[in-house]
């Protein structure tokens, strides 16, 4: 049978096919002309890359011909031509060179990084993992069969097969095919291992739960003086964060939305008939072809927005927000307010609000990826999380939420990618559900309220953990050799008036900032990974933290620091309780605030934070966030606290005022919890006689945190309050009449002003004898109270007249007695016990000398200097990495890594260590250290006032 033939002209009338005949002339000049420029423009026999891919092949390229005509000298183009060559000696010698090029590539990766160390600097492959690798070499396969291999098609199309290079895997784990794959597989088996290569993926695949992706805006808007960033940028980074977590869209199809892809209307509720702010937005997908023609309409996806209660997840109120900013609306509105009540919707439900012609192709949130993700990471740094996550979690996360509430074929359209993908490319390392439930049901008890927390990365944050290095570590970056070398160029360079000599100083001044930060952010994550490390142990020890809460100080002057008070105002609007009032009169509120930011009308923001919902940051009165009374001066809100609210610090409650749960464990902690984070002039001070008082069975309040460069050094200071005195027997009498008869001394206690910020180790003082002589020893006689002796009015260190003036002896000379009498404190025989035939060993010096606070004196007498700048432990292996930033780190490292005590190695008496050492040379530079006085009461060196004391106390001495 015949093949049938199907008559597919097209039909026209008579008119058109006499109109066509007219023009056959105009045709045919037209296709000849047409045919010489198809000539000219060859078919292509490859689909077209994106314009990102296209420049990976061109560096790829780049480096190939670089590696072969000026490293290894021989023409980089006939590797690809005898590569195609099967079966010759050639095709064999191709794929050594191949080979070749790649190990090259990882072994001569390395580069030079910034570090703390003395060295400066330090050479780091960059090249760790074998993916690395695979992706450079199919990018390069590529790069040749587009260039190379189709210029040699084109001139030999009668072998066009043979002139070509592509990946050929094998099938059920079969061997491969072809050139391409051989490398790929010697690359798995040899190059790998050669180098050390890692096979797996470099991070943990983590989600961001919706109770993260609010953590994180709540902290944006409250915490902004530490997250400085343009107003316009901080709406833009809320809008793109919330849009990424709603839909699981990919950063590149929400950076660089348009007012275009934006439709906004009022629609009539028909639940309360109030008019409500919609917007419909239209996501145009990445990763997607453009040279194809679209059968399906998969590339663009729409989804509908409308106010909700939350404020802080309202995406309509940003967008209606940013176009009263950017003055978008054909028809212009002045406030917010204006555009909930000027349309007039008469009988319809729905009126479209359309954009100004000039506004539709207008980015509604500029934002720069770069920026996006630098403020991603600072907000999770502020927050206090101790792994930062990536962006791409809060995809993983919102493909998770959407994973079963929508049907597959949805999320599939949502998300731009197929069932497989999903399935292999966006499950969390971490299950998240409780699979002993699943196992055993009702046996395994409910556990889905922690199972749901437990899924949360922000489930271990301290927002307490250092945000800022400090100012002593930032004038030590300028010690360093490269930072003087760009610092004197810099200055040569500045004193040339020539246009170059202007160009240049710029670039050093841009390397100059760039050495700075990446100097800022190692100091910072070294203090944050220590932070972490430490108060875990303490907390697991039954020991508490809050001597470690300090303000956050920057350092460093910031860009759009001015913006920082009207965000937080702004924040405080976000987060007030919008159930408490009409959800009409809480989305005005928000929008005309987020209005009123944009525009810089700081005075309205001011004026919209009325007293009734949560008190201002720059109200100047005080306010109890308590009971939101308001108070002329800070000294009657804390008579307010203590008097009215005192029984409800007896036990820990959730602060009222933030959104995220934050947990008040007494009054001091509430004090310090408003300093941080809502106002030091709402943040009740709490001195002894007005705190809350404990009882005898009760833990003392945490001690407060003493700062050392902020105490008047003139006068003798209470250590444990800071208060100052004229004399040093008010401070004695302040002490007694205070801090006994509280109890402080009743159980141990960390001393206030031994912390991070003076640069000074921990310290745990166990009774009132430990903590005289403490304060003697570390902070200095002045600051010495003396000691009330039992039953008596007087005090232990007496006084004697010499002529008509009196002189105090020194404490240690009176110490016999109060000493001997502490042994019954088995905690203070406790921390002796480990001196017992022990020296403390110097391993700067390499002298022994008597351990415990006499040594701690050494150390600072002598070697204050080492720790003006990072170093490594001597003690340690070079190659170990330790390093050492300051005497706080040191003394740390020494106790915990080689069980030494207050920055001395503990060794025993007569070790080979220390026998060699002359201990006559010891005792010189104790009495250089040390220089007699022929005063008889200060005859003594104290290394004997030490054997004094440790004698009687009942232990053997450790001097020689």
């Amino acid at each position: 049978m015949s093949p049938q033939h199907t008559d597919i002209s097209t039909p026209t009338t008579r008119p058109v096919r006499d109109f066509r005949a007219g023009r056959d002339d105009e045709r045919r000049r037209h296709a000849f002309a047409s045919l010489a420029r198809i000539d000219d423009e060859p078919l292509r026999d490859a689909r077209e890359c994106s314009k990102k891919f296209i420049r990976a092949q061109e560096a790829a390229m780049k480096s190939w011909k670089i590696f072969f005509q000026e490293v290894y000298q021989i023409d980089p183009d006939q590797i690809w031509l005898d590569l195609c060559h099967r079966r010759s000696d050639a095709h064999v010698k191709a794929k050594d060179y191949c080979r070749l090029f790649l190990d090259d590539y990882v072994k001569y990766s390395d580069r030079p990084v910034v570090c703390l160390g003395p060295e400066e600097t330090k050479l780091e492959r960059a090249v760790t993992a074998a993916w690395s690798v695979e992706s450079l070499w199919r990018t390069l396969v590529l790069a040749a069969d587009n260039t190379v291999l189709r210029v040699k098609r084109r001139s030999d199309p009668d072998n066009d097969s043979k002139w070509k290079l592509q990946y050929t895997p094998g099938s059920n784990n079969l061997r491969g095919e072809g050139p391409v794959w051989e490398v790929s597989y010697w690359i798995v088996k040899h190059l790998t291992p050669k180098y050390n290569l890692t096979l797996q993926q470099t991070f943990t695949k983590r989600l961001a739960t919706d109770r993260d992706i609010l953590l994180a805006l709540t902290t944006l808007w409250t915490r902004a003086n530490d997250i400085p960033c343009s107003r316009r940028t901080r709406v833009a980074f809320h809008s793109v964060i919330l849009m990424a977590a709603i839909g699981g869209f990919r950063p590149g199809a929400l950076l660089g939305l348009t007012y275009s892809q934006v439709r906004l209307a009022l629609v009539r509720d028909p639940k309360d008939a109030k008019r409500k702010i919609v917007a419909e937005i239209t996501i145009h997908q990445n990763k997607l072809r453009n040279d194809v023609i679209r059968t399906s309409q998969k590339d663009k996806v729409s989804f509908s927005v409308v106010p909700i209660p939350c404020q802080t997840c309202c995406l309509s109120t940003l967008i209606a927000a940013q176009a009263i900013f950017d003055d978008a609306f054909e028809t212009p509105f002045s406030s917010f307010g204006d555009l909930l009540r000027r349309p007039k919707i008469e009988h319809v439900n729905f009126i479209q609000l359309d954009w100004k012609p000039e506004m539709r192709n207008r980015e509604i949130f500029p934002l720069k990826y770069h920026t996006q993700r630098e403020l991603w990471n600072r907000v999770l740094e502020v927050a206090g999380f101790r792994d930062l996550l990536r962006i791409y979690a809060i995809r993983v996360g919102a493909g998770n939420r959407l994973d079963g509430a929508l049907s597959s074929a949805v999320r599939n359209y949502m998300l731009s990618h197929s069932t497989t993908v999903y399935e292999t490319s966006y499950q969390p390392r971490n299950v998240g559900h409780d699979l002993t439930e699943i196992a055993f049901g009702d046996r395994a008890g409910g556990n889905k309220e922690l199972f749901d927390l437990m899924r949360d990365s922000s489930l271990g944050r301290d927002a307490d953990a250092p945000i800022y290095i400090t100012k002593a570590e930032l004038e030590s970056f300028e010690k360093r050799s490269d930072m003087r070398a760009l610092r004197a160029q810099y200055a040569k360079l500045k004193k040339d008036e020539s246009l170059e000599a202007k160009k240049e100083a710029n670039r050093i001044q841009s390397r100059l900032g760039k050495l700075v930060n990446e100097l800022t952010a190692l100091t910072l994550s070294v203090k944050r990974r220590d932070y972490f490390r430490f108060v875990d142990t303490r907390r697991a020890s039954g020991r508490a933290t809050d001597d470690l809460h300090v303000a956050p100080i920057n350092p460093r002057r910031t860009r759009h620091a001015e913006a920082g008070p009207p965000a937080m105002m702004v924040g405080q609007i976000m987060c007030q309780d919008s159930t408490a009032v009409d959800s009409g009169t809480a989305m005005e509120l928000w929008g005309s605030s987020l209005v009123a930011f944009l525009k810089c009308r700081d005075d309205d923001l001011k004026a919209a934070l009325a007293p009734t919902l949560i008190p201002s940051i720059s109200v100047t009165n005080s306010i109890c966030l308590l009971c939101k009374k308001e108070f002329t001066q800070r000294r009657n809100l804390t008579r307010h606290v203590a008097s009215v609210h005192n029984k409800q610090f007896q036990r820990p409650f959730d602060c009222p005022v933030c959104v995220d749960k934050c947990i008040i464990n007494d009054a001091a902690h509430w004090s310090h919890h408003i300093d941080i984070f809502h106002g030091r002039q709402n943040a009740p001070r709490f001195p002894p006689k007005t705190a809350v008082q404990p009882t005898d069975d009760a833990e003392m309040p945490p001690m407060p945190v003493i700062r050392l460069d902020r105490l008047d050094t003139s006068k003798p200071t209470c250590l444990l309050c800071g208060k100052s005195f004229a004399t040093k027997k008010s401070l004695t009498r302040h002490n007694k009449e205070v801090h006994h008869q509280e109890g402080r001394f009743r159980g141990p206690f960390d001393c206030p002003a031994c912390n991070k910020e003076n640069g000074m180790p921990f310290c745990t003082i166990f009774n009132a004898v430990e903590w005289s002589n403490h304060v003697e020893t570390v902070h200095g006689p002045q600051n010495t109270p003396g000691l009330p002796t039992d039953g008596q009015t007087n005090f232990a260190r007496k006084r004697k007249r010499k002529g008509d003036r009196k002189d105090e002896y020194s404490e240690t000379d009176t110490m016999e007695t109060v000493v001997a009498g502490s042994q019954e404190n088995p905690g203070f025989l406790g921390e002796r016990a480990k001196y017992e035939g022990k020296v403390a060993f110097c391993l700067f010096c390499q002298l022994h000398w008597a351990p415990g606070t006499y040594f701690a004196r050494h150390l600072n007498a002598k070697h204050s200097k080492h720790f003006e700048s990072p170093f490594s432990c001597p003690e340690c292996p070079p190659n170990d990495g330790c390093l050492i930033l300051d005497l706080f780190t040191w003394k740390r490292h020494i106790s915990e890594v080689h069980g030494g005590d207050n920055g001395a190695l503990l060794v025993d008496q007569g070790c080979e260590r220390i026998s060699q050492r002359d201990g006559t040379k010891r005792r010189r530079e104790e009495d250089d250290m040390y220089p007699k006085d022929t005063t008889a009461t200060k005859k003594q060196r104290p290394s004997a006032m030490l054997e004094d004391v440790i004698d009687h106390a009942g232990r053997t001495s450790v001097i020689d």
